[in-house]
């Protein structure tokens, strides 16, 4: 499978898992306290929740499907030059 296809992939998983986590946490918090619903929590803030889960649920899934949209960090630099000692 290409890389494409695989950030393909994690961009459609990521967006759906962000929107279903949002509307389970809505009817967790509907059944718990009975006043939540839809309308009152707005899509304002339905979109200002389901981004964050997209984008957590986005990076683990950059580490499984290895789509390297996020850098590893500094073990993927080259190391700096060896630094000579004149004497």
């Amino acid at each position: 499978m290409g890389i494409g296809i695989r950030r393909l992939i994690l961009v459609i998983v990521s967006i759906a898992a962000g929107i279903g986590l949002t509307v389970g946490l809505l009817f967790f918090l509907d059944s718990q306290y009975g006043d939540v619903n839809f309308e009152r929590f707005g899509a304002e803030y339905f979109v200002l929740t389901a981004l964050p889960l997209a984008v957590l649920v986005g990076i683990w899934l950059d580490f499984f499907l290895k789509t390297k949209l996020l850098s590893d960090g500094p073990a993927e630099e080259t190391p700096p030059a060896a630094e000579t000692k004149s004497e």
